[in-house]
């Protein structure tokens, strides 16, 4: 699954484009797109900070602005869990894919059930420990993003009618979400703590990656935070 050289990288629903940074670091001539021009305004001067170069698009997921065969690899994280039929979505990425190029596909259903149901005291504990108080009335009350619970046997059929050469479907992250909760922001942890969470995670890989002889990232599906799918195209 790995190219000898750099090529074209898309990553659709970007953000602030942390997997496309994974890409530019390499060498890739890399694209993100998202809807929303101010959240790629803040992926730009992410980039600008590291040193890195893209082009950002602002565009829409259901009618992507490239011509077919434009990207050797293209990807998304966070974005097909929050779509009741992601098919025209999906389509659109592999139309724009090249042959013998890989679709990733991140998926982060809402699943209660899983790793995170063992480290619930952790964001708990935090709380205290930080002393944050939430009320109903404090801070700018978040807006609904609908998010399914679908895992591989709903995704997994919309890409077998892709017809792809080769398929990779695992759980992923089986790691808790620190500060995972309706109340806190994605990240609440000063930068220190963030280091040092970091260091765990990465340590933790490794010691998985020698004990199970593949990526400490995958896992089952049920434990897993998220399901990565990934298909290369003929």
């Amino acid at each position: 699954m790995q190219r000898s050289q750099p090529g074209r990288s898309l990553e659709v629903g970007a953000g602030r484009g942390s997997l496309s940074s994974h890409y530019a670091q390499r060498g890739w001539d890399v694209t993100l797109l998202d809807y929303s021009p101010e959240i790629l305004e803040i992926a730009a001067d992410i980039f600008e900070q590291n040193g890195h170069k893209a082009t950002f698009d602002v565009g829409d997921a259901n009618q992507l602005p490239y011509d077919d065969e434009s990207f050797d690899c293209v990807s998304s994280i966070g974005l097909l869990e929050h779509m009741e039929a992601p098919q025209d979505v999906i389509q659109e990425q592999w139309r724009v894919l090249k042959s013998d190029g890989w679709l990733f596909a991140y998926i982060v259903p809402e699943k209660p059930d899983n790793v995170q149901k063992y480290f619930r005291w952790v964001n708990t504990l935090l709380r205290m420990i930080l002393g944050l108080r939430f009320s109903k009335n404090s801070g700018p009350e978040k807006q609904y993003i609908y998010r399914n619970q679908n895992g591989s046997d709903f995704y997994v059929p919309i890409f077998d009618e892709l017809k792809p050469a080769e398929m990779l479907v695992s759980g992923a992250y089986s790691m808790p979400m620190i500060s995972h909760s309706p109340e806190f922001p994605f990240s609440l942890l000063p930068a220190p703590l963030e280091r040092i969470l970091v260091k765990l995670f990465t340590f933790t890989v490794s010691v998985r990656r020698r004990a199970s002889g593949r990526h400490g990232w995958l896992c089952s599906e049920h434990m897993g935070q998220a399901l990565l799918i990934a298909v290369r195209k003929p």
